[in-house]
């Protein structure tokens, strides 16, 4: 399969359409619910951030109430703690997760944030995580942050290098178009 473009092509998205998608989020804050900025524009460490998510991450489906990242200790953890205090204006929790040794999960306790992602369309009840389309809308700055990302999920080999392995379809067409 080939996919051809011009050099020079200029493919990638506009952020003003963007941004007016993330503008019409709406959402009726419990006067219980922890107070979380939610972006209104996008920006390359907000898709460094969604990346990671689709990477590595959840939005808890069965309580609705947080979402999280799960890694193995290292500067990409710590750099996603720091990016969700600069652009959620909240600290997130951290657990050491008992499913494999040194593994961590940061885990971000939002209804609003977890509605918020699964509205942007990340996660799907039926077919799981996505590429959103704001994503898939944004100029290159985004995406290639957003592929920074969701290479927590890849590896290198002498052979090969593997920026994201999964076996959903969507997901796959979604990011040969952006790698493309």
């Amino acid at each position: 399969d080939w996919i051809v473009g011009r050099f020079g092509l200029d493919k990638w998205g506009n952020n003003k359409n963007v941004n007016e998608i993330l503008n019409s989020w709406k959402y009726t804050r419990n006067t219980s619910s922890k107070d979380i900025n939610i972006p209104t524009k996008i920006t390359p460490k907000l898709g460094f951030w969604l990346g990671c998510l689709v990477s590595d991450g959840c939005a808890s489906i069965t309580y609705d109430n947080y979402v999280s990242l799960s890694q193995i200790v290292n500067n990409v953890m710590e750099e996603w703690i720091n990016v969700t205090k600069e652009i959620f204006n909240t600290e997130p929790d951290i657990f050491y997760d008992n499913r494999s040794e040194n593994l961590t999960s940061i885990r971000i306790a939002s209804k609003e944030l977890n509605r918020w992602v699964k509205w942007l369309g990340l996660y799907d009840e039926n077919s799981g995580k996505q590429i959103p389309q704001i994503i898939m809308l944004s100029n290159k700055h985004v995406v290639k942050q957003f592929i920074r990302g969701l290479t927590l999920d890849g590896h290198v080999d002498e052979k090969h290098i593997t920026v994201m392995s999964t076996i959903d379809k969507n997901i796959l067409y979604k990011l040969d178009i952006l790698l493309n």
